[in-house]
C-alpha cells in the first residue's frame, strides 16, 4: 500500500509540474510575441521538466524539496515579466491541494509566488479572494488526507487482528492447531542449526468426553477455559507456544527447554490443574479434573512430525497405564 501511495503521489507532481511547464510556455510565447525580455519566462519553462526529469532518478525521490525550490523558486522570479501573472497564481492552486498534508513542500511551492506577485502586483482584492479560496482547498484536501490516513491505519488494524485472531482457538485463546504445526517445523528447524534443547508436551484432560456428555457443552467450555488459563499461568516465557490441538487436547512447544526443564513445568501444569479444583463426578480416577502429559524431547535427526508422534505415542502410553500422569519418551 506504501508503494501504491508513494506511486500516486509522484504521478500527481508529474502532472503538476507539466502543467506549470505548460502554462508558463504559453507565457513565454506571449512574451515572444510582444518581443518583451524572455529569459526568466524561458527559464520557468525549462525548471519543471527539469524537475521532471530529476523526479525520475531514485536519489531524487528521496529529497523532492529541492526540485521543488528549484521550480517555485524560478518561477517567483520570471513572475514580473509574466504577461499574464495571475494564470500562474490560479495555477498554484491545485498545488495547494497536492501538498495540503505537507507544509513544508506547501511552503516552498506557494509562497515565493505568492510574495513576488503580492509584490509587483498589489491587488489586495484579488489576494483576499485568492487566499479564501486556498484556505478552504487547503483544508478540504488536508481533511481528507486525515480520513485516509485514518482509513489506512484501521485497515491495517484490522488485517493484523484477523491475521491474529486466524492463529487462535476461539474459545481458549490459546494458539490454534495450525499455528502449532507452522512453529513446530520452525522450531525444529531451529533447534537443528542452534543445537539447542527443544521439548513437546501434550496434554488431555481426562475422561473430557465424559465431562461433556455429563455436565454439557456449555460447562465443558468453561472447563476447557479454566484449564487453558492454568497452562499459560504455569508456562510464562514468550518463546513458549501453548495451543489447543482439538477437544481437551493441548500442546506445549518449549524451546530451549531440556527434558527435565519440560518435566518441571508438566508437574507445575498438573498441581495447578488439580488445585484448581474443577470438578468431574464422572471420572473414574478422581472427583476433579486430571491431566494426562506425554513428553518427548527432539534429538539430533528427529523431524518435526516425529518429535509430534513421539509425543502422542508417550500420551496415548500414559492413558494405557492408568491416567493422572506424567510420561517421558
Amino acid at each position: 500500500m506504501a508503494l501504491s501511495q508513494q506511486s500516486l503521489q509522484h504521478k500527481v507532481q508529474s502532472a503538476l509540474l507539466l502543467a506549470v511547464a505548460a502554462v508558463q510556455g504559453l507565457q513565454w510565447l506571449a512574451a515572444f510575441a510582444s518581443n518583451s525580455q524572455t529569459p526568466w519566462l524561458f527559464a520557468a519553462v525549462m525548471a519543471p521538466l527539469l524537475a521532471q526529469f530529476c523526479l525520475g532518478k531514485a536519489s531524487v525521490l528521496q529529497h523532492p524539496q529541492l526540485c521543488v525550490a528549484m521550480v517555485s523558486g524560478t518561477i517567483a522570479l520570471s513572475l514580473p515579466h509574466q504577461p499574464h501573472p495571475n494564470l500562474t497564481l490560479l495555477l498554484l492552486l491545485p498545488v495547494v491541494a497536492a501538498f495540503a498534508s505537507n507544509r513544508l513542500m506547501l511552503a516552498l511551492t506557494v509562497l515565493p509566488s505568492l510574495l513576488s506577485w503580492l509584490w509587483f502586483y498589489p491587488q489586495p482584492l484579488w489576494a483576499a479572494a485568492w487566499l479564501l479560496v486556498a484556505t478552504l482547498i487547503g483544508y478540504q484536501s488536508g481533511l481528507l488526507h486525515r480520513l485516509n490516513t485514518l482509513q489506512r491505519r484501521q485497515n491495517q488494524r484490522l488485517q493484523w487482528q484477523k491475521q491474529r485472531n486466524g492463529n487462535r482457538d476461539r474459545l481458549t485463546q490459546l494458539r490454534n492447531k495450525r499455528y502449532f504445526e507452522q512453529r513446530l517445523q520452525q522450531s525444529v528447524s531451529e533447534a537443528k542449526r542452534s543445537k539447542n534443547p527443544l521439548s513437546l508436551i501434550i496434554l488431555d484432560i481426562d475422561y473430557f468426553r465424559a465431562y461433556n456428555d455429563h455436565y454439557g457443552h456449555a460447562e465443558g467450555d468453561l472447563c476447557l477455559r479454566a484449564v487453558a488459563s492454568q497452562i499459560k499461568a504455569a508456562s510464562q516465557r514468550q518463546s513458549d507456544v501453548i495451543a489447543r490441538l482439538q477437544g481437551g487436547t493441548f500442546a506445549l512447544l518449549l524451546p530451549t527447554t531440556d527434558r527435565k526443564g519440560a518435566e518441571r513445568l508438566a508437574q507445575q501444569i498438573s498441581t495447578q490443574v488439580q488445585q484448581a479444583n474443577i470438578g468431574h463426578h464422572c471420572s473414574p480416577i478422581s472427583r476433579k479434573i486430571t491431566l494426562t502429559q506425554g513428553l518427548s524431547q527432539w534429538q539430533p535427526g528427529l523431524e518435526a512430525e516425529h518429535l509430534l508422534e513421539r509425543a502422542k505415542r508417550t500420551l496415548a502410553q500414559a492413558k494405557v497405564e492408568g491416567r493422572d500422569q506424567i510420561k517421558v519418551a
